[in-house]
């Protein structure tokens, strides 16, 4: 995708003409699929319960189905540099060009790569590289890691990477304040911004906390009344969060190729949404 420039009123429609949109492998994963347009790059997370096998198993499937499928593949679930080699092959098979590769949610590595950056280098090593590589980033604190340690992971994995998608965060200001450091610090990747999708409020509330971006969700309460929000069953909606983030890198070109958007498969109501927005009638 052409990186969208961030100086135009039209950029939401932009952005939302080709988003990125990240299910869970569940059961029904491959019918929340079905609703998308082939032309929407899926990412496939990979969860704790699920594993890796099941990650590729759902994204052959997709493929075969015409699904531009980007799948997760998380560093510390992989036991052993057999089990890379076949997963890798399995895609390549099934002609998956794109990989998203994190270090994963285990607080310890299954095998020998305790990082994205030890599984990206065996992988080059091995002549497994694919064509896109995308790692992870984080506009605010990580959980386990200081922002030293994070910028010079980020640094490592810019040797292998193609893009980076940042965790979700809740206020525009900051990512783009984070954004102006990386790019100082010799970060030149590409960004996909990571923003929920249309999300049940206290559900995404609580997985916000779990990860640890608690200081924009002190922004969002401050400024949009959640509380009453979240009393009313409301779901979240990203509009104020891209409008947020388009007037703050309005003056800039901060190599912003899109968004990806975290359905936590509640594709059918981001999709509404996204169409909406992309026609114009919700602006």
């Amino acid at each position: 995708m052409a990186e969208a420039r961030l100086d135009t009123g039209h950029w939401l429609q932009s952005v939302l003409a080709r988003p990125r949109f990240e299910l869970f492998p569940a059961p029904d994963v491959v019918a929340l699929a079905e609703t998308v347009p082939l032309e929407i790059p899926l990412t496939l997370a990979c969860l704790p319960r699920t594993g890796v096998d099941r990650v590729v198993d759902v994204a052959e499937d997709l493929a075969r189905r015409g699904h531009q499928v980007i799948p997760h593949v998380p560093a510390r679930a992989i036991r052993s540099a057999h089990e890379l080699a076949e997963a890798v092959g399995r895609l390549k098979a099934a002609a998956i060009t794109d990989v998203f590769v994190v270090g994963g949610d285990r607080s310890e590595a299954a095998g020998p790569y305790p990082d994205a950056a030890s599984l990206l280098e065996q992988m080059c090593a091995d002549g497994d590289a694919f064509d896109r590589v995308g790692v992870a980033c984080y506009p605010e604190h990580h959980p386990f890691l200081d922002d030293r340690r994070l910028t010079e992971s980020l640094r490592a994995k810019q040797a292998y990477a193609s893009y980076m998608v940042s965790q979700i965060c809740f206020d525009g200001a900051q990512i783009a304040r984070w954004l102006r450091r990386m790019r100082a610090a010799g970060i030149e990747l590409p960004l996909y911004v990571g923003v929920p999708g249309v999300v049940d409020l206290a559900y995404l509330l609580r997985i916000a906390l779990r990860v640890g971006v608690g200081n924009s969700l002190r922004f969002l309460r401050k400024n949009s009344g959640m509380l009453r929000m979240i009393r009313g069953g409301r779901s979240f909606r990203p509009d104020r969060l891209l409008w947020d983030l388009n007037r703050a890198l309005a003056a800039e070109d901060q190599q912003v190729a899109g968004i990806h958007l975290n359905t936590f498969n509640r594709v059918g109501a981001t999709e509404r949404w996204r169409l909406e927005h992309a026609s114009g009638a919700g602006r």
